[in-house]
């Protein structure tokens, strides 16, 4: 039996006979439904253009409209950040859960090979952070084939970006 990574309930998986006789490979979630439903998509068709936060209309947030340009980068958000994703970024990066990396590596995966021809990530991760963490939270997501396009870029940062006082 598998359990949900996030709240440990059994996943149970129900089998139609169309789906047994398509012959598709059993795809074994790793979170439950009532967990995943927690997570909530952003739609890019209303989504900031620059940095893909969450809103009604589709141009520059607030902050994007404030903060100048910095070099070629480019954000992307896939999700809301709210309590669920909260919540799961406290036990993957800070707690060290590893295994949650498992929630969102496909959908990591799929949005770099859909966006990125060259791929390059830049993830700024102070030497610190990464002893302290034991790991890279990007690289556990991407996994082997994405992963060599990572790098890191050590910065000094006075405040870690969990601690802000505003929220994204």
């Amino acid at each position: 039996m598998l359990a949900c990574l996030l709240c440990h309930n059994i996943i149970t998986t129900k089998f139609t006979l169309p789906w047994i006789l398509s012959w598709q490979p059993v795809m074994r979630p790793v979170v439950c439904s009532v967990c995943w439903r927690q997570f909530v998509r952003i739609d890019r068709a209303t989504a900031c253009s620059k940095c893909g936060r969450a809103q009604k209309r589709p141009q520059p947030c607030t902050d994007c409209q404030r903060w100048p340009e910095i070099g070629p980068f480019h954000n992307e958000a896939l999700f809301e950040y709210n309590d669920a994703m909260h919540d799961y970024f406290q036990r993957y990066k800070f707690q060290g859960d590893y295994q949650l990396r498992q929630v969102f590596a496909k959908i990591m995966q799929q949005a770099v090979v859909q966006r990125c021809a060259e791929i390059c990530l830049v993830v700024p991760v102070t030497p610190t952070t990464l002893q302290t963490r034991g790991f890279n939270q990007v690289a556990g997501w991407l996994a082997a084939p994405l992963a060599p396009g990572l790098m890191t870029q050590a910065t000094a940062k006075s405040v870690p970006q969990s601690k802000n006082l505003f929220k994204i």
